[in-house]
């Protein structure tokens, strides 16, 4: 008893430890998507900043167009975060597939059965008193 706990709690750290890292690494790629939204602002201040101090841009365009790439970048982060809820699906549903595509034994039960009532109902001839 005491080795097959002592498996069992090996094998818990090991998923406890997977499960951690797995955590960490989602919650890293969730600031993603905003950490490129900041970028693209920023360069987008550096660059339309300057055209705005000197007069080819107004200062409501360029408001205007820093609150449409912050919504844009939103919006990119949500489909971001479906994909990465659709990733997390995908090693249990390459396990499904894999477990369904396995060679299954009906044929050989049938063949075990078709043999077990030959040999009932041969013996069943052979002994008719005796209750099998």
């Amino acid at each position: 008893r005491a080795r097959y706990v002592d498996t069992f709690e090996q094998v818990i750290k090991r998923y406890n430890g997977a499960s951690g890292r797995t955590v960490t690494l989602l919650g890293a790629n969730n600031y993603f998507p905003r950490w490129v939204t900041t970028f693209v602002v920023g360069f987008y201040t550096i660059y339309s900043g300057s055209q705005t101090l000197n007069g080819a841009m107004t200062l409501g365009m360029f408001l205007a167009e820093i609150s449409v790439i912050t919504q844009v970048g939103l919006a990119w982060g949500v489909i971001y975060s479906l994909l990465l809820q659709m990733q997390t699906c995908l090693p249990a549903l390459e396990r499904i597939v894999r477990l369904q595509n396995l060679d299954v034994d009906v044929t050989d039960r049938c063949d075990l059965m078709v043999f077990m009532r030959k040999t009932i109902s041969e013996a069943r001839k052979v002994q008719p008193d005796v209750d099998l």
